[in-house]
């Protein structure tokens, strides 16, 4: 269905809104026909022109980056298994999956380069709550860390590069450019570790000037020799020229659990959102092993 010409602000996302209102099985079962329809539907998209649209990206990995790295000529593997109980249920654009009631499985496959440098492929896959099974996209990444700690104590900093792509369902603008950098402190009982990232669409080849800013922070605290236990926070800013207004940005606290005994190790957290534009509740968990 076409709407023909809509205001900006009607365009894309929101028109794709309209059209799925409209199409909905649930509003045409309240009997609404023709120009009543269209008119709820316009409703409900002109009551989101007064807030942004709050949009559930593809959780194919929650993590916050510390100065873990593959020795070099040493193949790893991390599972990233994640689930969403209670969610955000109303998409941003026609045909958008949600994360609520879904779960995603990423295989994220690297490789050590040198003492200072990994490459890894990310294969993200997800099952969605109707229990399809598919896969979403790929990412390549490369870490760098530079700065690393002496003896496990210390100061490290780097950064992580990704490309990737997703099908449209998962990302609007299928193809982006993520920019993460890395900078914490550890010593034999404490851990911080702080992630300014930046992501950049590629819409037809071309690069977006303005990057979608998130920030990702850990601290943790070793209570056993293999168990750490603290907080992770993730917070979607919106894009670095605009921010979203706090009550619109997507934040999520986690507690978690990072436990490590060679050669396995495993972080496990439950996030709970901590506005509306927020999924309510995410489970996360991260297993790594070698090759």
């Amino acid at each position: 269905m076409s709407f023909g010409s809509l205001p900006q602000s009607l365009t894309p996302q929101r028109e794709s809104l309209l059209v799925h209102v409209f199409n909905s099985n649930r509003v045409k079962g309240w009997g609404l026909v023709g120009p009543y329809r269209f008119l709820f539907a316009f409703a409900v998209v002109l009551s989101s022109l007064l807030s942004p649209l709050a949009h559930s990206e593809l959780a194919y990995e929650i993590a916050v980056f510390t100065d873990d790295l593959v020795a070099p000529g040493e193949l790893g593997t991390q599972l990233h298994l994640n689930t969403t109980p209670q969610g955000l249920s109303v998409p941003s654009y026609s045909g958008e999956v949600m994360n609520v009631h879904g779960q995603r499985l990423t295989p994220d496959f690297s490789y050590g380069l040198s003492r200072t440098v990994e490459a890894g492929l990310m294969l993200p896959m997800t099952r969605t709550n109707n229990g399809t099974l598919t896969e979403a996209g790929y990412i390549a990444r490369l870490k760098y860390l530079p700065v690393q700690s002496l003896y496990g104590e210390g100061a490290f900093a780097g950064l992580n590069m990704e490309l990737g792509q997703l099908k449209p369902e998962f990302e609007l603008n299928k193809r982006f450019y993520e920019l993460r950098y890395i900078v914490g402190w550890k010593d034999e009982d404490w851990l911080v570790s702080l992630n300014p990232i930046f992501k950049w669409t590629l819409p037809n080849g071309t690069v977006e000037h303005s990057p979608e800013y998130t920030m990702a922070l850990k601290g943790s605290y070793r209570l056993t020799a293999t168990s750490h236990y603290g907080l992770e926070y993730y917070s979607g800013k919106g894009q670095i020229n605009n921010l979203t207004p706090y009550r619109f940005q997507n934040n999520t606290l986690y507690l978690v659990w990072d436990y490590e005994r060679k050669p396995y190790e495993i972080n496990f957290g439950v996030g709970k959102g901590l506005n509306g534009s927020s999924d309510a509740w995410t489970v996360k968990s991260i297993v790594a092993w070698p090759f």
